[in-house]
């Protein structure tokens, strides 16, 4: 008999899953010289936003992107702004001259603040700091963990870039504008178990990291040298409000990325609208190529097409793009426009094309073509 349960204990731990509920250290904290290479699905289907619990199995091995993302953390010495962060331990630059300062110290990632243009196509360089610094990452990092952090931002413009049409409304006739934030940010490592995505099976920690911001538009003058909010009368989409977002993050102990980070429309929906997610040199091909220029691109998936196909348009500067898809004959059969600051990806449904092959194009607000490639589109 205890034969018999040694045989079954031996064939259930064989075909059975091994979990292992791990603790995130210290070593996965990024320093000056890594590159980190991850990969965006802006249009995810099928991925489970499970409830909280141990031993979880989550499947994103259907995740796909059109290009692989290489961030190479720089001295900050290397930065246009670095001596605004002379506590700087490293710095991220991107393609739109955004500057992102960061500090590590045994066990924290923060970031200190960032230089580069305003959200909201206003055309608004921008200095912030974050007061205090924003907690990124905290290790060690275990299940159950819980932390609770706050930060706020405040980004002075000049009011001349505000039309005198608009500055006569306000109630007094501001010398200084600014932009304050405020960030109530909640962390909870909710969950853990493996999660498997292009490329490989990983066993993870997931943080749940709701944040809860509260962007105000103020004046002053110097005749009355207190700060007025007036968001409410002057609003301005992307730069002034309320929101929450709600982001679960996938940390591992082998990687210094997040193996993903799943984005979600609301606390309430939990229906993802985008991961990024850690890119496998092993498994980079011809779906996942890396950016050969780092200005404008659009990349359709899959191609050849069949029923659908999605575009995504990458590295743009905030403003209107049109995509076009034009037939043989030269003849535009879909068209539409979009406003983009950075990227974005949409789909279209293709039942009623015709199988054979068609441009595609993005063209900026100016009309100029930046791009045009081919599409070959398929009936089953």
């Amino acid at each position: 008999m205890r034969s018999n349960l040694y045989i079954l204990f031996l064939i259930v731990l064989t075909y059975s899953p091994i979990f292992s509920q791990i603790t995130v250290q210290n070593i996965t904290i990024p320093k000056v010289g890594d590159t980190l290479r991850t990969a965006t699905d802006n249009l995810p289907s099928n991925i489970s936003i499970t409830n909280p619990g141990a031993n979880q199995n989550w499947d994103y091995s259907n995740l796909v992107a059109p290009f692989v993302n290489e961030t190479v953390l720089l001295n900050p010495n290397e930065g246009m702004s670095s001596g605004q962060f002379p506590a700087a331990t490293y710095l991220i630059k991107q393609t739109d001259n955004a500057e992102f300062y960061f500090r590590n110290t045994n066990n924290q990632t923060l970031q200190l603040g960032f230089t580069g243009e305003a959200p909201g196509g206003l055309g608004i360089n921008i200095l912030a700091k974050y007061t205090p610094p924003q907690v990124d990452k905290q290790t060690p990092m275990s299940y159950g963990d819980q932390l609770n952090t706050n930060t706020s931002i405040n980004i002075p413009f000049s009011s001349s870039i505000i039309p005198d049409s608009i500055l006569n409304q306000l109630p007094i006739r501001p010398d200084s504008i600014r932009i304050s934030a405020t960030f109530d940010i909640e962390t909870n490592v909710d969950a853990w178990g493996k999660l498997t995505i292009p490329g490989g099976t990983y066993d993870v920690l997931r943080q749940k990291k709701t944040t809860f911001a509260n962007r105000k538009l103020e004046i002053k003058s110097n005749a009355l040298p207190v700060w007025i909010d007036v968001t409410s009368a002057f609003p301005i989409p992307g730069l002034t409000g309320l929101d929450t977002t709600l982001v679960y993050e996938f940390w591992s102990n082998v990687a210094k990325e997040a193996i993903a980070t799943v984005s979600v429309a609301s606390p309430q929906s939990n229906q993802a609208t985008g991961v990024v997610f850690k890119a496998d040199s092993n498994v980079i091909s011809s779906a996942y190529t890396k950016p050969t220029t780092k200005t404008g691109n659009i990349h359709a998936y899959p191609n050849p097409a069949i029923g659908s196909v999605r575009f995504d348009l990458v590295g743009l500067s905030p403003g209107n793009y049109t995509v076009k898809i034009i037939n043989i004959l030269g003849q535009s059969v879909w068209s539409e426009k979009y406003y983009i600051n950075g990227s974005r990806t949409v789909r279209v449904e293709l039942d009623s094309f015709k199988r054979g092959t068609y441009l595609y194009a993005l063209i900026n607000d100016k009309g100029r073509t930046i791009t045009t490639k081919r599409l070959i589109v398929l009936k089953p």
